[in-house]
């Protein structure tokens, strides 16, 4: 199952959000990975990242759900819009909204930038999800790689926007493909975990270009820094 069209938070797929998809494989294809049900959401907690004061899946033990083989949750609060689903074979899937398109749910005086896309906050992101599927992997049981599929929905025509005011910004990236290329990879368990946010900037440089941008490795690992001290 890869769809999440009846999980929580419907609202997610509205405006622009993040598709993630995460399958763990074992070493031996024949050999099972699944895992007991009740042992989902402690894997899920251990393999939550917590860099900026919302984490990454987020897992409220209150809005969680079991519906066996998988369990399910997310939020709905504010500008944070996700619903999630981890199944017992290893499979997790994910949608989270783009939090600058929900801007007028968390500010008063804060606007929606429906035809922007914060690349500080992208860059974030694509961090968190690759070091999130590392201690998912990492988690779990005789795991040896892990395929990941990410995509960013509903961004047609949107322009890239520098959130940082420190950083100067003086360009004009747009997007004019109706759906933008997935980062679709499979990556060795170890050299995920050693290298995830090599490999997040090697996946930003690939969703940045279609947009017109190559950013210099140094812009992103700057970046990548400043996500540390939240």
């Amino acid at each position: 199952m890869t769809s999440l069209d009846h999980g929580p938070s419907p609202r997610v797929k509205e405006r622009g959000h993040w598709r993630m998809v995460v399958a763990l494989r074992g070493s031996d294809a024949s050999a099972t990975l699944d895992q007991p049900l009740p042992a989902l959401v402690g894997i899920l907690q251990r393999a939550e990242v917590s860099k900026r004061g919302w984490n990454l899946p987020v897992v409220h033990l209150d809005g969680i759900s079991n519906h066996d083989p998988y369990v399910e949750g997310g939020s709905r609060w504010a500008r944070y819009h996700e619903r999630w689903r981890l199944f017992r074979d290893g499979v997790f899937l994910m949608e989270q909204g783009l939090r600058d398109d929900w801007n007028e749910y968390h500010f008063a005086e804060a606007k929606n930038r429906p035809n922007e896309l914060n690349l500080v906050d992208a860059i974030y992101t694509l961090t968190e999800m690759f070091l999130f599927a590392s201690r998912l992997g990492s988690g779990w049981r005789d795991v040896a790689s892990v395929w990941m599929r990410i995509e960013l929905q509903n961004v047609a025509g949107r322009t890239l926007w520098m959130s940082d005011q420190n950083r100067a910004w003086m360009h004009t990236y747009t997007n004019s493909a109706p759906t933008l290329k997935p980062i679709d990879n499979n990556y060795d368990l170890v050299d995920l975990t050693e290298r995830s946010e090599e490999l997040a900037r090697d996946a930003a440089v690939h969703l940045f270009q279609s947009f017109g941008w190559t950013p210099a490795p140094e812009v992103l690992v700057s970046i990548q820094a400043s996500l540390g001290r939240w």
